[in-house]
């Protein structure tokens, strides 16, 4: 049974009830992430908040005019990769046309921008650069792990963002964007083709969607960066479809 929790015909950002018959409207939304009876979706240049028990949707933060400010003092361009910090409650997620990464603590709805520049977007690929210094290139899917992992999509690369207040962006796989492909083995030579999405899985794996080679990856070893391993667990490389078979053995491209 489908049931339509949010939303009604036609784009827009409107506060309102609802539900199969509300009147709320939302605006290209593309990411999701639930807190003490509450989710909260990443839009477009917004962050709503949709309560679970009213089913009601107001706007968290997003349409003002700052990149970083409090609520709806606060200015996003293309809201990606909602998560919420496993222990306490502030909400991380991308400004992708912005290319950075930021945090919003609920109690104060403070919006900081941790890793990626700001106000003016550009991209990069700066391995190890600190905090607004970090550049990214299309980043799309967050996870937390111990650490903060990016899926830094036109990089073709996966990162970690570390620290408390003095963030550093790192490079664990992928060789950059002139270097896409499949290669499986070692994290340091292991390729992706646009990564977009992450998840951790204890007690130190990565999983990865490849979107760009039509697979699943894994990397393990995530906390022992010279034991770091690539491999392919779903799909083969850039053949569309569906079919129950295991991936090839190997996994190289150029």
């Amino acid at each position: 049974y489908t049931y339509t929790w949010a939303g009604v015909l036609g784009y827009g950002s409107v506060d309102g009830p609802g539900g199969n018959t509300g009147t709320c409207k939302l605006s290209y939304p593309r990411s999701i992430a639930c807190h003490a009876g509450c989710c909260y979706n990443g839009e477009t240049l917004r962050i709503r908040r949709m309560k679970i028990s009213s089913k009601f949707v107001d706007t968290t933060a997003g349409g003002g005019v700052a990149t970083e400010g409090v609520g709806t003092g606060a200015r996003f361009s293309s809201v990606r990769g909602l998560r919420f910090h496993p222990v306490h409650a502030i909400l991380y997620g991308i400004d992708q046309t912005y290319r950075r990464l930021f945090k919003m603590p609920l109690d104060t709805l403070q919006v900081t921008t941790i890793a990626g520049a700001t106000p003016t977007p550009s991209s990069g690929f700066q391995n190890g650069a600190t905090g607004e210094s970090a550049r990214f290139n299309d980043p799309s899917g967050v996870a937390f792990f111990g650490w903060i992992i990016v899926a830094d999509r036109n990089n073709n690369a996966i990162r970690t963002v570390e620290g408390s207040g003095n963030y550093v962006a790192t490079v664990i796989a992928g060789k950059g964007p002139t270097l896409p492909g499949w290669t499986d083995g070692p994290a340091g030579g292991a390729k992706f083709k646009s990564p977009v999405a992450v998840c951790g899985v204890p007690p130190g794996t990565i999983l990865v969607v490849d979107a760009g080679n039509s697979v699943i990856r894994k990397i393990t070893n995530l906390f022992l960066s010279t034991q770091r391993m690539v491999s392919t667990i779903a799909g083969v490389p850039l053949q569309f479809g569906v079919a129950a078979t295991a991936p090839p053995p190997s996994s190289t491209s150029p």
